[in-house]
């Protein structure tokens, strides 16, 4: 589990800060573990930070993350971000 507010603080930001987290989500995930991220004390992430974090994550890796905690706000951004880099989720094609 990564609990990114006992970890990085409730604002995240920076896309610097996003790939370290992201590198340790795929090395989780090659080591065949689901991922849980803890969104619980996280107040804001920002646009830039979601897409780093998750909007590039490799797709086999995406299947094996769930969320839990914060704001269904939040977990909305983080599921968007998520989604969004996705070819079948892209609206001009």
């Amino acid at each position: 589990m990564i609990k990114l507010a006992d970890e990085f603080g409730p604002v995240l930001a920076g896309r610097v800060t996003a790939v370290g987290i992201r590198e340790e989500i795929e090395s989780l995930a090659r080591q065949g573990e689901d991922v849980v991220i803890d969104l619980d004390g996280v107040e804001a992430i920002s646009p830039s930070f979601a897409d780093e974090l998750f909007g590039k994550l490799p797709a086999a890796v995406k299947e094996s993350i769930t969320f839990q905690g914060g704001s269904p706000f939040l977990e909305h951004i983080a599921r968007m971000a998520r989604t969004s880099r996705d070819p079948g989720n892209d609206p001009q094609s």
